[in-house]
């Protein structure tokens, strides 16, 4: 097949077509975008904007090793690349890819529509935990309603929009609200007095990947990949995927990249049904690291329209769900494997709230081992291992007790219409709100505020960029720790730059809970079409296996003021932590920008 796929484009090449038209105008109105994976790395010259093969590269990812090539001769094209050794496969950048896995149902309204989380049991879980703020979950869907009444306060994210290449991942009725629908059920906000349960308190990270077209509801190869990607590079603990498609390598190099990096995924198993081994791709290929949903009723029977096969793993609400959609109050039914998915992806961030350092596997196997057994006496193709029971898995993963409370969050929590202590009167107690799981009783273990230079701090090379300074910013106090040339107040070098500042090891022997904040800023390169000029805080136990805990880069706005953060790392107490901040323009092109500037670096532990 390749040997004939480049002798008819050899010929064709010899020889004019009929109508005294060459193969370069005939095809000139067929633009394509292919995604090129090479073997071991992006060969040197193949950057943003340069040309391969004939086409004109738009987008490369060091990480997941591909190149986005815009081409208007596709034949041409794909016969070039098929001599190029270094390339392990190409495949078209599909538009379309994939659609989300729901059916519309007429029943939008009606408290009979919240039977799922009562049906897993998570009344009781709820009285093990209700989910933790440290705990984040990405969710790639067609993003969500930042305006709904039930997804307010800080635990939601700015997220990003990989469907239309901006910063701003909102959800649309073009797509029935199908993402805010998702992450209703998995973590709207509880005892609030408004709308529904969400399953679990834990950070949204909304992702949009999918969007209203002439196809439906549906994302590119690319975006979803990126969306994927994304999610682990931010330092997200869960995936929720409500939406399949077809094979397609550059998915599956994703999926493996986000896993390897700690994100657990969940998925839909598709609405195919009936019908037999119909898992949908990408995670029927990626069963062994996806946790695969299939959907059930009210009377736990299979959903009618429920995928099914041997990659299933278990089963979850998914038949007449009500969640949040449109407006500032709007709640409605949906139907779909796309509605048990984020029944499962709430279950798992709560164990993930009782366990920290659990990852897939455990997970995974307390899902199973705890879930209901429906259909044929064990596993089966239409319920996997059963219909999940939170009840019993978080009983299971030594939840006990009642979830702590705390009152100073700034938000109506009490639902008395004024903000919460200390601002609220109506607030007194620390038992008044939903905060949950906050940090108290903590105090400082680590403060460097870089005023007397990193003390015990290292760097990547003596000549990389990362020094303590009071040039190009303001600082502070007398100095900040800067990425960037004082000499220009840039990081152009005229070349790649990828450096980072790392801390000396910090001792949280003996704590079992800890918090990490800082303040930055930064001025790097804008642009939508890709990530470029990359910053990561990342965090490790050895300094050798690291977990990022935010990322920002150039599809995302600067930071131009001094900005607080803090981030949850209680699965890091018990030894030895080491931060580390770590930068990659990836090209080195439109660098000509301030940089990352960091203060007042303190741990807190308990």
């Amino acid at each position: 097949m390749r040997g004939m796929l480049i002798l008819t484009a050899l010929a064709l090449l010899a020889a004019p077509l009929a109508g005294a038209f060459t193969l370069e105008s005939a095809t000139l109105k067929d633009t394509k975008r292919y995604i090129v994976g090479f073997h071991d790395e992006i060969p040197e010259g193949v950057t943003r904007g340069a040309s391969y093969q004939g086409g004109t590269v738009v987008e490369v990812d060091v990480d997941l090793v591909y190149a986005i090539v815009a081409t208007d001769h596709p034949t041409l094209f794909e016969a070039r690349v098929t001599l190029d050794e270094r390339v392990r496969y190409m495949e078209w950048d599909d538009p379309h890819y994939a659609s989300l896995f729901f059916v519309p149902n007429d029943a939008r309204y009606g408290d009979a529509g919240h039977w799922g989380s009562k049906k897993i049991g998570a009344e009781k879980a709820w009285d093990r935990t209700l989910g933790s703020t440290s705990v984040k979950v990405g969710m790639l869907d067609s993003g969500i309603n930042r305006g709904h009444e039930d997804l307010q306060g800080s635990r939601v994210l700015q997220g990003y929009d990989f469907h239309n290449n901006d910063n701003d991942p909102n959800d649309e009725s073009g797509c029935s609200w199908h993402g805010t629908h998702t992450t209703g059920t998995a973590g709207a906000t509880i005892h609030n007095g408004k709308g529904i349960a969400g399953l679990s308190q834990h950070t949204i990270l909304p992702v949009k990947g999918l969007g209203s077209s002439g196809f439906g509801c549906t994302g590119s190869t690319s975006g979803l990949a990126n969306g994927l990607k994304y999610i682990a590079d931010q330092g997200s603990h869960i995936s929720s995927n409500s939406w399949g498609g077809s094979g397609s390598t550059t998915i599956y190099d994703a999926i493996t990249y986000a896993h390897n990096k700690g994100t657990i995924h969940i998925a839909a198993a598709g609405n195919s049904g009936p019908c037999t081994n119909c898992v949908s791709e990408p995670w029927k290929t990626r069963e062994s690291i996806v946790i695969i949903v299939a959907s059930t009723t009210s009377s736990d029977g299979q959903s009618s329209f429920s995928s099914e096969g041997p990659q299933i793993d278990v089963a979850a609400p998914g038949s007449s769900i009500l969640s949040t959609t449109s407006g500032t109050s709007g709640y409605g039914s949906l139907s779909g494997t796309s509605m048990a998915a984020p029944h499962v992806t709430g279950t798992a961030a709560l164990l993930k709230a009782l366990k920290p350092t659990w990852g897939f596997a455990d997970i995974d196997q307390n899902l199973k081992a705890n879930a209901v057994d429906l259909g044929p006496s064990g596993k089966d193709d239409d319920f996997g291992h059963g219909r999940i029971n939170a009840d019993a898995s978080t009983a299971a993963a030594g939840g006990g007790g009642s979830p702590t409370y705390q009152c100073n969050d700034g938000l109506d929590n009490d639902g008395d219409g004024l903000i919460d202590y200390p601002n609220d009167p109506g607030c007194s107690s620390s038992t008044d709100n939903d905060e949950y799981n906050a940090p108290v009783g903590e105090s400082r273990v680590y403060f460097e505020d870089m005023d007397d230079g990193a003390q015990g701090w290292s760097k990547s090379s003596s000549s990389d960029l990362w020094h303590t300074t009071s040039a190009c910013r303001t600082p502070i106090g007398a100095r900040h720790l800067a990425w960037t040339q004082d000499s220009s107040c840039t990081y152009n070098t005229g070349a790649r730059v990828t450096n980072w500042a790392q801390s000396s090891a910090i001792s949280l022997s003996g704590k079992t809970q800890a918090t990490l904040k800082l303040k930055h800023q930064f001025d790097i390169e804008q642009y939508s079409g890709g990530a470029y000029d990359i910053l990561r805080i990342q965090v490790s136990r050895d300094a050798v296996s690291w977990t990022t805990l935010q990322q920002w880069d150039s599809r995302g706005p600067d930071v131009t003021s001094w900005t607080s953060l803090s981030y949850d790392i209680d699965g890091f107490a018990g030894g030895n932590l080491y931060i580390r901040f770590w930068t990659d323009t990836v090209d080195s092109t439109s660098n000509s920008h301030a940089g990352w500037f960091i203060e007042d670096v303190e741990v807190t532990a308990a």
